[in-house]
């Protein structure tokens, strides 16, 4: 299965889905800021990363172009508490966008057809 990194800032938010998605069988890691991004995904040689859009701040821009322009085309999860159709308009380079929820099945969803992909890379746009 994949190797995922959460990003996010609520500990019980984290410890959940990385639960949850480690017994589907994922190996799954998790920071609580994207400041540790770069290093976790190269050191844990992430297949995916699932970012909450709430913890984008100036600096997340310029990190995660360097993440795309270092070679890394891990797929990138925005998720929100907010309607996803907010944010079409960054300039984050994601995949896709889902609203947050215990409910696995939008999640599920998204990482079956971000991991399934053995396309080139993607444009990066909300789908």
């Amino acid at each position: 299965m994949a190797k995922i990194v959460i990003v996010d800032e609520e500990k019980h938010i984290r410890e959940w889905y990385s639960h949850e998605l480690s017994v589907q069988g994922h190996k799954v890691t998790s920071v609580e800021s994207s400041r540790n991004i770069i290093n976790q995904m190269e050191a844990f040689q992430a297949d995916l990363i699932i970012l909450d859009i709430g913890l984008i701040d100036p600096d997340d821009l310029e990190r995660f172009h360097h993440i795309r322009n270092n070679g890394h085309e891990s797929p990138l999860i925005i998720w929100t508490a907010y309607h996803p159709c907010e944010f079409e308009n960054t300039r984050i380079p994601l995949d896709y966008c889902l609203v947050k929820s215990y409910d696995m099945t939008e999640m599920n969803s998204k990482l079956q057809s971000a991991l399934g992909a053995s396309a080139p890379p993607r444009s990066r746009q909300i789908v």
